[in-house]
């Protein structure tokens, strides 16, 4: 999908998240104005609805801020390393772990998305407010969930694309284990490769179309609609 795809993609999120969460009382544990915990949600879900593409080449990455940057370096610790190193050498699957490409499992896996949901959910249920401070706490939580929102809204946008999304256990395993080969299953995928769902598939060269990210940019546009509507009515205390 492209960058403002998965940006529309972390609005819902925020919108859709924040609706169900402060339905189910999650956000009542949270000592914030329930507008303002969404205006701390909203940012970090939309900067996380595109932070997954640091796996990108430098010259792509969605976000130029220092944290993206760090981010960035962290994925591509030994790229420079492994380029010197032949591909039988010890040690060269292994450090792949730092050597992503993009839609890698580093980001694009369901185990990277399951821990940043898990932190959430631990910082939103237990008690770490004695250590740090009711309000720090409070703006801790916010903050980790808008990260999950727009994270998971990155994995379920690109897990409808052919490519599909990573299982990193497999693709670790394979990488160290079975040195290189693809002996387990790396990805699940859930659409056709056909053109129609193709990323990028408006790139002439590639006679494609636009059709499916039209319909999906379309859809979440509405969406965002409908639950900013639904949102505004509830703090006004009218739902």
């Amino acid at each position: 999908m492209l960058g403002r795809t998965h940006a529309k993609g972390g609005e819902v999120a925020a919108l859709g998240g924040y609706t169900l969460l402060s339905s189910a009382g999650v956000l009542d544990q949270i000592p914030v104005m329930k507008p303002l915990s969404f205006l701390i949600i909203y940012p970090f879900a939309i900067w996380a609805s595109t932070a997954p593409d640091l796996d990108h080449g430098k010259q792509s990455i969605p976000s130029k801020d220092v944290v993206s940057r760090s981010i960035w370096y962290v994925l591509h610790a030994t790229t420079g390393l492994r380029k010197k190193m032949n591909k039988n050498q010890f040690g060269y699957n292994a450090l792949g772990v730092f050597d992503a490409k993009h839609r890698s499992w580093q980001t694009h896996s369901y185990e990277a998305l399951f821990a940043l949901v898990f932190l959430a959910y631990w910082l939103c249920t237990s008690d770490i407010a004695q250590g740090i401070g009711q309000t720090q706490s409070a703006i801790l939580r916010l903050v980790a969930l808008g990260l999950a929102l727009g994270w998971l809204a990155h994995i379920v946008l690109d897990g409808i694309t052919p490519d599909g999304i990573h299982i990193a256990t497999c693709c670790i395993l394979n990488d160290i284990v079975f040195k290189g080969k693809k002996t387990l299953p790396e990805t699940i995928k859930v659409v056709p490769q056909t053109q129609f769902f193709a990323t990028g598939g408006g790139n002439p060269k590639t006679r494609g179309n636009w059709y499916w990210e039209r319909i999906v940019y379309t859809v979440l546009q509405v969406t965002a609609w409908v639950l900013l509507f639904w949102m505004v009515l509830g703090w006004l205390g009218l739902v």
